[in-house]
C-alpha cells in the first residue's frame, strides 16, 4: 500500500512541482504528466518543464494624454490672458503660433 502511494506521488511529481511553484502553465504540465508520464521521456520533459522559471511578463502601461485641439489651446490661452498671466501681445503671439 505504501509503495503504491509512493509510486503514485513519484509519477505526479512534475505536476506537484508545477503547482507548488505556481507556474503559469501548471495545467499543461499536469496534462503532459497524466497522458505521457508513463513513457518516461514524457515524465522527464514534464519534470524539466515544471522546474524551469517562468519568463517575466512584459507589462505595458500607456499614458493617456489628452489630445490638444486648436480650439482647446486657444481657450486655454484666452483664459491665461483673462487672468492676467499673459499680456495682450503674448496672447496674439501665441494665437499666431497656434493658428500657424
Amino acid at each position: 500500500m505504501a509503495l503504491g502511494i509512493f509510486i503514485f506521488f513519484l509519477y505526479f511529481l512534475p505536476s506537484v512541482n508545477a503547482y507548488w511553484k505556481k507556474k503559469r502553465n501548471k495545467s499543461a504540465v499536469l496534462t503532459l504528466n497524466f497522458f505521457l508520464g508513463w513513457t518516461v521521456i514524457g515524465w522527464i520533459v514534464a519534470l524539466i518543464w515544471s522546474s524551469t522559471n517562468d519568463a517575466p511578463v512584459a507589462v505595458v502601461i500607456e499614458k493617456n494624454t489628452p489630445v490638444k485641439s486648436t480650439s482647446n489651446e486657444l481657450i486655454e490661452l484666452h483664459a491665461l490672458k483673462e487672468k492676467g498671466v499673459i499680456t495682450h501681445e503674448e496672447f496674439e503671439a501665441g494665437k499666431k503660433k497656434i493658428l500657424g
